[in-house]
């Protein structure tokens, strides 16, 4: 089981959400939030934006590194945790980094996307992010 997995349990737990209500609530089958929780599959892309989109106050740095606070606002937690940090190992995975790269790499096409350019350009509007993988796969993210 990997780090992330791990980490995983510990929010669901946390938010009291079975593996149905976590796929219902990000939009993932539930076999592929259980392939997850069990180390068999690494998450997608499309899972951790689904996650990070739906529990905006998930930590994204404790989700894939383990750094840190589970959660980016403490008064978020409504769970017990309040005054408490929870930490893991400070060292992410290979499967944590691949992620955390996915994950960064999106964050700042979008990021570069939605910001206001000080000149005047045509406007210009993000239509569609794609991912191409070394297996030939691919995965397609729409800002909107």
């Amino acid at each position: 089981m990997s780090d992330f997995s791990q980490r995983l349990k510990e929010f669901m737990t946390s938010k009291s959400l079975s593996i149905k209500e976590l796929s219902a609530n990000i939009g993932v089958q539930r076999s592929g939030v259980s392939h997850i929780l069990n180390g068999r599959n690494k998450p997608s892309m499309a899972f951790i934006v689904g996650l990070t989109e739906r529990y905006p106050e998930i930590s994204t740095q404790w989700l894939l590194h383990g750094k840190g606070s589970m959660f980016t606002n403490v008064a978020d937690n409504q769970t017990g945790y309040e005054n408490t940090t929870v930490t893991h190992k400070a060292r992410a995975s290979e499967d944590d980094t691949y992620v955390s790269t996915q994950v960064e790499m999106a964050e700042k096409v979008l990021k570069k996307a939605t910001q206001p350019s000080t000149q005047k350009q045509p406007e210009k509007q993000l239509k569609q992010v794609i991912l191409i993988y070394s297996d030939g796969s691919f995965e397609s993210f729409d800002p909107s």
